[in-house]
Formats: structure tokens, sequence, C-alpha cells
């Protein structure tokens, strides 16, 4: 029972430390991309990703969409950008 307690704490205390925050833009140092942008228009102010990961999910009425993922560092800062259907529908940093 203890321990059970002690984890708890430990798993809340720690859960914002590593979170990720979302944003609805990123500035470059041209350009800005936004939520709602296409993903061609993505890679061509960003460049190539330096990773990506591909995915299934359901969405909030439960049907099944196919998403992607891609990683960009910029200015010490780590942005995931999430795109499905050809357009970014998230985007979250973390340090």
């Amino acid at each position: 029972m203890k321990y059970s307690i002690l984890l708890a704490l430990a798993l809340l205390i720690s859960t914002p430390v590593i979170a990720a925050t979302e944003t609805t833009s990123v500035r470059t140092s041209t350009d800005v991309i936004s939520i709602g942008d296409s993903q061609s228009s993505m890679i061509s102010k960003l460049g190539r990703p330096s990773s990506s990961y591909e995915y299934k999910a359901r969405n909030n009425k439960g049907y099944l969409f196919f998403a992607t993922d891609y990683s960009y560092s910029i200015n010490n800062l780590k942005y995931t950008i999430s795109v499905a259907n050809g357009h970014i529908f998230r985007i979250s940093w973390e340090r």
C-alpha cells in the first residue's frame, strides 16, 4: 500500500517534466508553419525532418486514420509535427 502511494506520487510529480507542450505554429527563419498547413508546405519551409514515425489512430468519433509524426530540431527545441490526410493537425515541442 505504501509503495503504491509513493509510485503514484512519483508519477504525478514527474509527468509535467517529460510532457511535451502543444502549440499552433512554428516560426522558421523566414516563414511560419501553422496547424492546417499542407505537408508539402511544411517540407518546403522546414526541409527534411530528422526522423519520421508512421502510425494509425482513432479520432474522437472512433474512425481509423493514418498519421505521420515528423521531428525537427529548431533553436535547440525538438518539434514534433503530426500530419494526417496531407495536413498538419498537431504541433508539439519539448526542450
